[in-house]
């Protein structure tokens, strides 16, 4: 089960004292953005969870929840932890909210997000998945690195090259494996 979900919020909300309840908003908060920035068809349908629904319409209600609900959530939460009363020092309010970084990293995604969908849709798209936007791809890729390096965590840019070669290699000869059982002859004995 993932932690940053709605499955985890309403536990929370439904068997957890008041004082988790800003937790289980912020894990709602979480669940919602997530789906946003991972569409995708199927999940929409078989897990009935309209925000993974692949964006249509440049007037989708979920830009308005990234923009208004969303970052307006953040930014209360922000503002509520910057005027707070008591002896705080800087670095006390830091620890009450995220990262500056993730704070600017989410509202950056937020409206890039909104910025590609739009574009895609008014230039021909006829829909969006989001989840295609993910850089699951370039982190396997430089996974396979790392595993191929073993216990060397600072590799060479000659052991990079060595490495990306191999790899290039491997693909190479696994397609024209999967092109020759494709091609080959079958024996009409067998039918």
């Amino acid at each position: 089960m993932q932690v940053l979900s709605e499955t985890v919020s309403n536990i929370m909300m439904a068997y957890s004292s008041s004082e988790t309840q800003e937790t289980a908003i912020f894990l709602l908060m979480m669940d919602k953005f997530f789906y946003c920035c991972n569409s995708r068809p199927e999940m929409s349908v078989h897990k009935r969870k309209p925000f993974l629904a692949p964006y249509t319409s440049v007037n989708d209600s979920r830009f308005n929840f990234l923009k208004k609900t969303f970052l307006n959530y953040l930014a209360n939460w922000k503002a509520s932890i910057d005027e707070r009363k008591g002896n705080f020092t800087k670095d006390d309010k830091s620890k009450m909210f995220l990262s500056s970084q993730t704070y600017q990293g989410l509202r950056l995604t937020v409206y890039s997000l909104e910025d590609i969908v739009k574009f895609l849709l008014n230039h021909g798209f006829e829909y969006v998945l989001t989840s295609k936007f993910s850089q699951d791809l370039l982190e396997e890729h430089f996974g396979r690195h790392r595993q191929s390096a073993r216990r060397s965590e600072n590799p060479s840019l000659q052991t990079l090259g060595v490495q990306e070669n191999k790899f290039r290699i491997q693909r190479t000869m696994a397609t024209s494996i999967r092109e020759g059982i494709r091609e080959a002859p079958r024996d009409p004995k067998k039918g």
